[in-house]
């Protein structure tokens, strides 16, 4: 058996899982094989606290983790929780590795002999990522590095995805910013609207037969003016 903590041994007994299911000879879907959930119930199927997985798989998969000589559950495992944003920037690095877009993490990745921790570590030095933050996602690499080493695969960032959204469960961070709350301002006394003008002119009563508006602001409420400046009177002169 391998001398490991228990919540360590679990990391690597269900990414070993994960890998196991369609080699299992149960049958199951490749997708309900590749969902996050199926090392987990099969986890808890093997502490006897799952019921719904088919004996079949469980006693298959039980047995092969034996030869492996990975110990058997004795109790449910609960998820680590972590920082959302921190296991989102992580995954979002891993399609980065897959699809190139970033050169220093896929050069990373395809380099010969590449861990999963190696990797992620690589992620967190990039986008410059907290070391506390990242620590729960390194262990679910080493542990995915070291149950590949007891299978004799090796692994791809689709497997790593996997095992991080199985184990750990993301949350904003606690000292996220808060919105702010609204500021309640009284509201203004009414008042009446001074009228710049006594009498009407040509130009007022063109203005307003123009638009109602423009009268309203310019000679009814008094609304600030904009000034002209010399350049603004530029053009205009110009062309008189």
């Amino acid at each position: 058996m391998i001398d490991a903590p228990a919540p360590r041994l679990g990391l690597v007994r269900r990414c070993a899982i994960a890998a196991l299911g369609t080699n299992c000879g149960a049958p199951l879907a490749p997708r309900t094989v590749r969902s996050p959930l199926f090392a987990r119930r099969i986890d808890d199927a093997l502490a006897n606290a799952d019921d719904h997985v088919p004996a079949s798989v469980r006693d298959a998969i039980a047995a092969r983790l034996v030869e492996l000589g990975l110990r058997l559950p004795s109790e449910p495992a609960t998820q680590i929780v972590v920082d959302a944003a921190a296991l989102r920037a992580v995954l979002d690095g891993l399609l980065a590795a897959e699809k190139r877009t970033n050169e220093r993490i896929a050069s990373a990745f395809r380099a010969q002999g590449a861990t999963a921790h190696e990797v992620v570590a690589t992620i967190a030095l990039e986008l410059g990522l907290d070391g506390d933050a990242v620590a729960p996602m390194l262990a679910v690499a080493e542990a995915l590095d070291e149950a590949c080493t007891l299978l004799e695969r090796t692994w791809e960032p689709g497997d790593l995805r996997l095992a991080l959204r199985r184990e750990l469960e993301p949350q904003p961070a606690a000292n996220a910013p808060q919105p702010a709350a609204p500021q309640i301002v009284d509201a203004e006394p009414s008042r009446p609207l001074p009228g710049r003008r006594k009498h009407f002119s040509a130009s007022s009563l063109n203005l307003y037969a123009d638009c109602p508006r423009k009268w309203y602001f310019k000679y009814l409420c008094g609304a600030v003016e904009d000034k002209p400046t010399s350049a603004s009177s530029y053009g205009p002169a110009l062309h008189v």
